[in-house]
């Protein structure tokens, strides 16, 4: 980035640990993970300008003329044969129009408009499916303002400093964080669900003004992530299963229920808010045109037909995919990252993920274009984006040191990025 002096990459003395630390030691993939993390270079460079193309607007023809109206004036003036058909006792007209040369209706033009109102209109429907043309639609017409309420409403639900009125300590928070992805995982639920709840548990440290005991924490927890469960998941978490399998009977039912009430009522009822997730998935389309590829939108069919390893171009996509995620999981963890605009630590976890990919797999992924591209999205001064990329990379070399004893991350989702290298 231009006028940056910071190298994101710079050693610092406090960066030991290594990426490699959540896999097995004596792994190959833990070595090359290591080093990989333990890198040090700033390849963001000066943005290149860049302009928009303008398109000419194309006059349509009227209804009318498309239609071929039988208005007796239309036909005597572009129609060269009247043929008539007899019927029994009754006569109809039919007209075969022969529109004239200087009234010829331009295909091009046709075309080419309808090309400009779908933008999906070239892709193969075998290829496609009806939702990701409609997605592709819907982004180029509406995509810019629907981000631009996004970032608006992500600065509505900032919970920097959740935790300055309670007694619960940001250690406390993270054990409870590495407890809910366990949860989470094991009942299948969708990856957006695990970012809302703790979108949830952080709104709520933030607005509940009475002092929350670390003993509410657990309940606390076990409510958000049902809350969570209810508003993403299609088959969601039910009453039964968190009372007997995730609470172990140990929370009544009753007062599972009265803090889901209190919750709601701290945060005025608005349970969905922007997530780090929400950010990542767009910016993973716009810079590199990865698509979603999380649990709920896939069949069990296409599943199956997910790369195995990163020697392929969709296979190298799907591991910069699940690098991001592990990430972004990561970065929650960490009380000063998760009060941070959710749109920032998305951009510092695709950075490091493209960074950290690049050295494994000694390829280049971060260009100019690229990082052009990064800067465009993010929509963010570059100090910030170097400062929580920096950030996150120090998360990551120093997690097992940082968070000693948080096991379930690496054991849930590091495994599938080992398989995959």
């Amino acid at each position: 980035m231009s006028g940056a002096t910071t190298k994101l990459f710079a050693d610092k003395e406090n960066n030991c640990g290594g990426v490699g630390a959540h896999q097995n030691p004596n792994g190959k993939q833990a070595k090359l993970l290591k080093n990989a993390a333990q890198s040090s270079e700033n390849v963001i460079a000066n943005r290149p300008s860049s302009s928009l193309d303008a398109c000419n607007e194309h006059q349509m023809l009227s209804e009318e003329e498309i239609a071929g109206t039988h208005n007796s004036d239309f036909l005597n003036k572009n129609s060269t044969t009247m043929d008539e058909c007899n019927l029994g006792d009754n006569t109809l007209q039919s007209t075969t129009v022969l529109i004239s040369t200087s009234n010829m209706i331009d295909e091009q033009m046709i075309f080419s408009d309808f090309a400009m109102m779908h933008p999906s209109a070239h892709l193969s429907r075998e290829k496609t499916t009806e939702i990701e043309r409609q997605n592709i639609n819907v982004n180029a017409e509406y995509g810019e303002s629907i981000m631009a309420y996004t970032r608006n409403l992500e600065l509505q639900h900032l919970t920097d400093n959740s935790l300055m009125r309670h007694r619960i300590t940001p250690a406390l928070r993270a054990r409870m964080i590495d407890w809910m992805i366990e949860v989470l995982t094991n009942f299948k639920c969708d990856d957006q669900t695990f970012f809302l709840a703790v979108s949830l548990i952080d709104r709520y440290f933030k607005n509940k003004t009475q002092m929350r005991e670390i003993s509410d924490l657990h309940i606390i927890g076990v409510t958000t992530m049902f809350i969570a469960s209810k508003y993403e998941d299609i088959y969601p978490l039910k009453m039964k299963m968190v009372f007997e399998k995730i609470a172990h009977k140990k929370l009544a039912i009753e007062d599972i229920k009265r803090l889901e009430l209190d919750i709601l009522k701290a945060i005025d009822y608005r349970i969905p808010a922007p997530t780090v997730l929400d950010f990542l998935r767009v910016y993973l389309k716009e810079v590199l045109g990865i698509s979603h590829m999380g649990k709920t939108s896939l069949t069990a069919e296409e599943k199956e037909k997910l790369p195995t390893s990163s020697d392929t171009p969709a296979g190298m996509n799907h591991l910069i995919y699940k690098m991001a995620l592990y990430l972004a999981k990561m970065s929650m963890h960490d009380y000063e990252l998760s009060g941070r605009k959710p749109s920032l630590v998305g951009i510092g976890a695709l950075y490091v993920a493209l960074k950290i990919c690049e050295q494994l797999k000694r390829d280049t992924l971060i260009t100019n274009a690229i990082v052009q591209k990064l800067v465009e999205v993010a929509h963010s001064e570059e100090e910030e984006i170097i400062e929580v990329s920096q950030r996150v990379l120090y998360l990551a070399q120093n997690f097992d040191r940082t968070f000693p004893g948080l096991e379930n991350l690496k054991k849930t989702h590091f495994v599938t990025i080992t398989q995959l290298l």
